[in-house]
């Protein structure tokens, strides 16, 4: 059910001018000003017939100047309660007990232009499936897939991001947003340009996707980036058994089957089919965590490694597994402050490790074993892994959490080279890109 069409009137300085593609909201106020804009009463259950599971959306173009607010009412319309939610977000919610009625108001705050283009309502299935059919990424997202275009006579980089997967909590959520914005504008300063971005992003994640959008426009990455917007089960993953924290929070990069989903539908909307690749075509897998950093060498770098080691790939090894054991392991404190030693380190995690491949989609970076002289990667077993020690790192894998002994990682430290301090991960972005 859309709520949408629960909100009929203006006031004078907010207008809504409701059209087929949903309703314009023109605001007047000043920069500093907000304004309700308020539903008749509505009976909570006729929209709303399971409490347990009761769930909305307001779905925006922008959203940023636009949020939702819900009252509650008893039986006799007496007010309850009130909360106030974001747009562009899934909201799950138990209404206060007694309520019977609620209203609707639109915060509209400061000057404004925007497209409401729905508000599902409803359980967590239905609300999912009309966030996918209605949310403004499916306005926007083939424009950017249109402009893609790579070159199949240089080392072509695939590169990954999975951001935020099953992760609910919107504080989380906006924490990691701000990571990865810092992650998109190293990317837009890469010096080696020929790369397909695949960013996967589960529709739930509205307000991020937008953000990410923009972020992809505003530094001109479309023509390399996919927008890539997949949607859970309906029924969850039933990963509940499972004890390693990425296999219950990053199912669709820890899972084979759900990887291969989304990459494969990720390499679709790109354009690129894995059985026209030209059989010289140098290909190049890497993923990168979405609160990671790189230095706008870091592409440049691992294509000098790759080239290197495809001298020595042919039909019957037509890849090989590459990884970078001098990094900067970054600690990001609760304040703020980023604390960075530049070590040497025994494991190979995600974004110091990549597959190189001749002719051919290569191994998965998520396949690939963190200490390359186990062999219980099965799918890797038979693929060349080699490690290099770089002059100085390119890669900064980056711990969060207030708890420093939990996040410390000094056991799987070789050498430690050099320590350097910050006071925000805006001075270590900086850093990262002059060093």
């Amino acid at each position: 059910m859309n709520l949408i069409n629960a909100f009929k009137n203006s006031t004078p300085n907010v207008k809504l001018e409701h059209g087929d593609g949903g309703i314009t909201c023109i605001s007047t106020l000043g920069q500093t000003e907000h304004e309700y804009v308020y539903s008749d009463v509505l009976v909570f259950s006729e929209w709303f017939s399971d409490i347990e599971s009761a769930t909305f959306s307001l779905l925006c173009r922008n959203g940023t100047s636009i949020s939702i607010a819900f009252f509650y009412f008893d039986a006799n319309k007496t007010k309850i309660d009130s909360k106030i939610h974001p747009s562009n977000q899934m909201i799950s919610f138990n209404p206060p007990e007694g309520t019977v009625y609620f209203r609707l108001a639109l915060r509209v705050y400061g000057p404004t232009e925007d497209l409401l283009i729905a508000m599902p309502s409803g359980n967590n299935e239905s609300v999912l499936a009309m966030m996918t059919a209605y949310n403004s990424f499916n306005y926007c997202a083939p424009e950017i897939e249109k402009k893609a275009s790579f070159c199949n006579k240089t080392p072509l980089i695939l590169l990954e991001t999975l951001f935020c997967d099953t992760e609910t909590n919107i504080s989380a959520i906006t924490k990691y947003l701000s990571y990865f914005k810092g992650l998109i504008g190293l990317v837009a300063k890469q010096d080696y340009k020929n790369f397909a971005w695949l960013i996967h992003v589960s529709s739930d994640k509205g307000r991020a996707i937008d953000e990410i959008r923009k972020s992809i426009e505003r530094l001109q990455l479309q023509g390399n980036t996919i927008l890539n917007i997949y949607d859970h089960p309906a029924d969850g993953y039933k990963n509940e058994h499972e004890t390693h924290i990425d296999r219950l929070r990053r199912p669709n990069s820890t899972y084979p089957e759900l990887r291969e989903k989304i990459f494969t539908s990720a390499l679709s909307a790109a354009g690129i089919a894995p059985e026209k690749i030209s059989p010289e075509q140098l290909l190049i897998r890497v993923a990168i965590d979405d609160d990671d950093f790189i230095s706008p060498h870091y592409f440049s770098k691992i294509v000098e490694l790759a080239v290197q080691e495809a001298k020595d790939l042919d039909e019957e090894n037509p890849q090989t597994v590459i990884g970078i054991n001098r990094i900067w392991t970054t600690y990001l404190t609760p304040g703020g402050n980023s604390v960075v030693h530049d070590v040497v380190f025994s494991r190979m995690m995600t974004g110091c490790k990549f597959s190189v491949g001749r002719g051919m989609i290569p191994l998965t970076p998520y396949a690939i074993h963190e200490r390359f002289e186990d062999v219980q990667n099965i799918a890797g077993r038979s693929i060349p892994h080699k490690i290099f020690k770089l002059e100085k790192p390119i890669f900064s894998y980056n711990r969060h959490g207030g708890n420093y002994s939990n996040q410390n990682k000094k056991s799987y430290y070789d050498e430690h080279i050099g320590t350097y301090q910050f006071k925000n991960h805006e001075e270590l972005i900086t850093f990262i890109e002059n060093f």
